[in-house]
């Protein structure tokens, strides 16, 4: 909650002042600076990085009677469909809950710092064998 990116809705129950004291659990709001809340050692900034995902997933059908009808000039035939990243099912707040800041740096393990979400593919095919 330093003003300088999107928060998550929970930051809406942050401290504002006396009339506004928010719900008791949520930071008050700071800019960066030398003591701004994002630097402070807190269990506030854990969560449950737990998930299932279905990375890659494909269903096919091969045709087992193709030379019957294509004269014997194919051979095989298959047709498929598939997608990448699916799904997944997780309790963690942020885009991707496999979380890797800075490329696997020694210091900042775990570390999420708005890393994007995974793209989602989706495919379909037509193979042929002659």
């Amino acid at each position: 909650m330093e003003g300088s990116g999107n928060q998550y809705v929970e930051a809406d129950q942050r401290y504002r002042d006396v009339e506004n004291p928010g719900n008791g659990w949520v930071y008050k709001a700071s800019r960066g600076g030398t003591q701004s809340n994002s630097t402070r050692l807190s269990t506030f900034y854990l969560q449950d990085g737990s998930f299932f995902r279905c990375t890659n997933i494909s269903v096919g059908y091969t045709f087992s009677n193709v030379k019957n009808w294509s004269k014997g000039v194919i051979s095989n035939l298959r047709v498929y469909v598939a997608a990448d990243n699916l799904f997944t099912i997780s309790k963690y707040k942020g885009y991707n809950p496999e979380v890797d800041y800075n490329d696997g740096a020694n210091l900042t393990p775990g570390v999420d710092y708005g890393k994007y979400p995974l793209v989602r593919a989706y495919n379909m095919g037509l193979q042929l064998t002659f």
